[in-house]
């Protein structure tokens, strides 16, 4: 069924390539020619020196069929505080980054295909936005509708400032697509900040529309709901770790986004949203993945990570196991993270059969240092249809209940509708009774409406409010005994 959609939409392509040929960028080549089979992507900004920075698109998709474009359009946004909302600034053009873009190996069922696009700029000091549009989805997204002509939508909020350096954060892992259904997968993007900004992760509903006339006004895609699960997997994320965790009951395709926020003293400076689609198929026989530490290591209980503790000047060494069920299989394990792009690089070394491996990470941290680094060792089947990812963090102090890391206490924070026109739900749990404030906040952080302030004991709760506030982008903040959690909402007329 899959093939002859395909064969389908090809058939009108090429009817209308005629057409699209004197067009100069894929924002307006027709739609069944951008059917690009994309699963997702993001946009990132490095700063090389100075206001010199570096953007970078990145796309993946799940076919060759079509060819991708040398060239696509983003828009730019600079936030307005007089009317504190981001406004139209400028589109500029884009091109493919050629020694970049690559063909990855084949993942049956799919072939999956990665374009990166780059481009310097000279930016001023300023507040930011990206965003890019690209049609279409898959017509075979199973928690959406009307998929086959909705769009992608890429979106980074970027902070310029006069006497510091910044780059946004970003993933070193490209998205784990293929997962085998009826079994748990733990896979992790590893979440990376260059500058050692605080960062938190979080699920987010992803996006089809924009306008871009004046301001960034975003739209989600119609009727998501999170993808299909096990009762007692859920897909949910690790908002420190960045460790993604989900038991899918069913196969198909279904897609997720995921917000990253970069936090510098306490504040908010930016974001990426990056957006992902999951391909959950069946797998031949009762293989199964084991990934566990040799090394003791210990465990938060208010932020469900492991840690170990490190000594600035004096030598690491981190041993983790990892096997898998059908002995006549191959794996392979790799470790990832900042910690081996450093000037003193850590290592990682496996040995064993080749389906029962070890493997010893051994890293000695500057003196002075104290970053927190977060490494994710990756076990892989020789068909790279099972994943399995094991995060540690690794600390100079034990971990605190800090306001820009965790949401110790307060969890499952939904909004909806969202956009919002004049009435807001909300609902969320909380894990202990807290002295709690729940407000709605503008982009520079001044509230503007509240919602509730009081205590609230163990358990769930729905909140209704009447609002009257000019559209724009706001954020719902929970605030409770030291945890705080935000969720981005839209307010439209």
């Amino acid at each position: 069924m899959r093939k002859i959609i395909f064969i389908f939409l090809y058939i009108i392509c090429a009817a209308t390539v005629l057409h699209a040929q004197t067009l100069s960028n894929t924002n307006t080549t027709p739609p069944a020619c951008q059917l690009a089979h994309v699963l997702g992507g993001n946009i990132t900004v490095h700063n090389d020196s100075g206001y010199n920075y570096t953007l970078t698109l990145m796309i993946y998709r799940d076919t060759v069929e079509f060819i991708l474009p040398q060239n696509i359009l983003l828009d730019i946004y600079t936030f307005d505080s007089g009317i504190a909302e981001y406004t139209y600034d400028s589109t500029m053009i884009i091109a493919m980054d050629s020694p970049l873009t690559n063909i990855m190996a084949p993942i049956s069922p799919y072939r999956t295909e990665s374009g990166y696009y780059t481009r310097s700029l000279v930016l001023p000091p300023a507040n930011y936005q990206f965003v890019y549009i690209s049609c279409c989805r898959n017509p075979l997204i199973l928690n959406a509708q009307q998929v086959a002509l909705a769009n992608s939508v890429f979106h980074t909020e970027f902070q310029v400032f006069n006497n510091s350096k910044n780059s946004s954060p970003y993933t070193i892992l490209n998205p784990t697509y293929n997962l085998p259904v009826n079994a748990e997968a733990v896979i992790n993007p590893l979440p990376c900040d260059d500058d050692a900004d605080s960062v938190s992760m979080s699920l987010t509903t992803p996006l089809a529309t924009y306008t871009s006339s004046v301001t960034s006004v975003f739209g989600t895609v119609m009727g998501f709901t999170q993808p299909s699960a096990a009762p007692s997997g859920d897909l949910s994320i690790n908002s420190v770790s960045g460790e993604i965790t989900y038991t899918p009951n069913a196969q198909g395709n279904y897609i997720q986004s995921f917000q990253i926020k970069e936090y510098r003293d306490g504040l908010e400076i930016g974001s990426v949203v990056e957006d992902m689609e999951f391909i959950v198929g069946a797998v031949t026989g009762s293989d199964s993945l084991s990934l566990s530490a040799i090394t003791p290591v210990s465990h938060t209980s208010y932020q469900n990570y492991n840690y170990l503790l490190y000594t600035p000047g004096q030598a690491l060494n981190f041993q983790i196991a990892g096997s898998i069920s059908d002995i006549t299989t191959n794996v392979t394990m790799k470790a990832y993270g900042s910690i081996f792009s450093m000037a003193n690089p850590a290592t990682f070394i496996t040995t064993g059969s080749a389906n029962n491996l070890s493997g010893t990470l051994s890293w000695t941290p500057p003196a002075g240092f104290s970053n927190t680094i977060i490494v994710v060792f990756r076990l892989t089947s020789a068909d790279s249809i099972l994943i399995k990812d094991y995060t540690l963090l690794l600390r100079s102090t034990p971990p605190t209940n800090s306001v820009t890391q965790t949401h110790a206490n307060i969890n499952q924070l939904k909004v909806y509708p969202n956009p919002v026109h004049d009435n807001l739900h909300l609902s969320l749990s909380v894990s202990e009774p807290i002295n709690s404030n729940i407000s709605m906040v503008n982009i520079l952080g001044q509230e503007v409406e509240n919602i509730f302030s009081g205590n609230l004991p163990e358990g769930s709760y729905n909140f209704n409010k009447d609002i009257k506030l000019p559209a724009g982008v706001y954020y719902v903040v929970v605030k409770g005994n030291g945890s705080v959690m935000d969720t981005k909402c839209v307010v439209v007329e």
